[in-house]
């Protein structure tokens, strides 16, 4: 599976790293999603907003679907409140990971990958 992260820290990206042992081709930005950055996502399958804290406006959402974006991964080690009718409106689906540490958050987020990658469509995982 082709992925990008944004805002990801050092550490993240070295569980993140760790994790995937080379399975998904997974790109790594340290700046956040913007209208600026969104075209880097072009030709990927999932984005991954690290601790993504605000509300990411509906055009940058319907960019991400009009790249080819099929999933978008929140991981956060506190609970954030998401409106996933957003998400789904512009064709997204839309996972959110709560995980009490980065370490934790990178084995679920390949765990995640690992699991779309292998949806037939009647079976929908996670």
């Amino acid at each position: 599976m082709k992925v990008i992260a944004y805002s990801i820290s050092q550490e993240d990206k070295e569980y993140l790293a760790l994790a995937n042992h080379k399975k998904h081709r997974i790109t790594i930005m340290a700046s956040p999603l913007s209208d600026d950055t969104v075209r880097f996502a072009e030709g990927k399958n999932a984005v991954i907003l690290m601790n993504q804290q605000q509300p990411i406006p509906a055009d940058l959402l319907g960019n991400l679907s009009a790249v080819g974006i099929l999933y978008v991964i929140l991981p956060s080690t506190a609970i954030v409140s998401t409106d996933f009718s957003r998400f789904t409106d512009v064709g997204l689906k839309n996972i959110a990971v709560h995980c009490a540490d980065s370490k934790s958050a990178a084995l679920r987020i390949i765990e995640i990958l690992d699991a779309v990658e292998t949806d037939d469509g009647d079976h929908p995982h996670p």
